[in-house]
């Protein structure tokens, strides 16, 4: 399997930092680096971004949290490799990874190995980007605004963040209290409330936790 890149290896630890996380990096850059969290050792990071523990030591769900951030973090990093550099002049630090039409989105890589992303519409005649919109290091918002900005997605079908909130509210505040609730309905909601319960945009509490393995294994990522 290929390994992490120096700049998402680089981004990951420095996210995971930020979570409460530990990891130690060996001297010999060919050994896998160490995870802990609050002292509590976790298993080690491979060069290849594969996370290797040892069940039974109540460690689970913090190496599915880890696998996870990792797994969101690798496809803007593929696109950025392969990506090229914008011609135009005071943005020739971005790459583009993808355009439509008249907008496109692009990225740039700051020293701490994070991308930080942007949207743009073209000027006439693509020789410029005009109505800059920021993003930092967040890569699901600045695709889902490209989206919208080139017309892919209906900008009405779109939900903020506190509108889908409001939106679980609602329907657990229903499921607890609407006795007319008839069985198709009641299942209905059910799975509304459990995608909603998915979205990493919501609240960490409102997330279900992942099953505990109960055997050795390795998560590849």
């Amino acid at each position: 399997m290929k390994e992490l890149s120096e700049p998402l290896y680089r981004a990951f630890i420095g996210r995971v930092h930020k979570l409460g996380y530990t990891v130690v990096e060996p001297e010999n850059k060919d050994q896998p680096a160490e995870l802990f969290k609050d002292d509590q050792y976790i298993g080690f990071l491979l060069p290849n971004g594969a996370i290797y523990y040892r069940t039974g030591m109540g460690m689970e769900k913090e190496v599915h949290r880890l696998t996870d951030i990792l797994l969101e973090m690798k496809p803007p990093y593929a696109l950025y490799a392969d990506a090229a550099y914008l011609p135009f002049k005071g943005v020739e630090k971005y790459k583009m990874l993808c355009e439509f039409g008249d907008s496109l989105l692009a990225a740039r890589l700051d020293d701490d190995g994070e991308l930080r992303f942007v949207t743009w519409l073209y000027d006439y005649g693509h020789e410029g980007v005009r109505h800059t919109r920021y993003y930092d290091t967040d890569f699901a918002a600045a695709k889902q605004d490209f989206a919208v900005r080139c017309g892919l997605v209906d900008e009405k079908r779109v939900f903020s963040d506190k509108e889908l909130a409001a939106l679980y509210d609602a329907c657990v505040y229903r499921g607890r209290n609407d006795e007319t609730l008839n069985c198709d309905s009641g299942k209905l909601l059910q799975g509304l409330v459990e995608k909603l319960e998915s979205l990493d945009c919501l609240a960490p509490e409102l997330s279900r936790q992942e099953p505990e393995q109960e055997s050795e294994n390795e998560l590849e990522v």
